[in-house]
């Protein structure tokens, strides 16, 4: 993994694969996210709470924070956009995954 401060460049493939896992004692959902920028593992989000798409949200907040995206897109916070709109803006492809598994399977971010 490697901590860029270089936008994404226009055209570039960006994967989330995401796995979730849920907590049948407590009720809640986890997930954690790998990313991938051109077949390259950019970053990990560890466990992390939420369900569905949140996913999706937790990668974006990611990469706003290594500075693959810009914090803000017309005076709006990135991580507020859906990811076809930031797909739009920054002319790159997002692909994206989410498969439910056990807690041990979520990546963990190496030490």
């Amino acid at each position: 993994m490697t901590n860029s401060q270089d936008q994404i460049a226009e055209g570039s493939s960006v994967f989330f694969e995401g796995r979730a896992w849920f907590d049948k004692a407590n009720g809640n959902t986890y997930h954690s996210v790998r990313i991938w920028i051109d077949g390259d593992v950019v970053a990990i989000v560890p466990l992390t709470y939420g369900y569905e798409n949140a996913y999706q949200s937790s990668a974006i907040s990611k990469l706003v924070e290594l500075g693959y995206l810009p914090e803000f897109l017309d005076n709006r916070k990135t991580r507020e956009y859906p990811i076809w709109q930031i797909d739009r803006w920054a002319k790159i492809n997002t692909y994206s995954v989410l498969t439910y598994g056990k807690k041990s399977e979520l990546w963990k971010v190496a030490k």
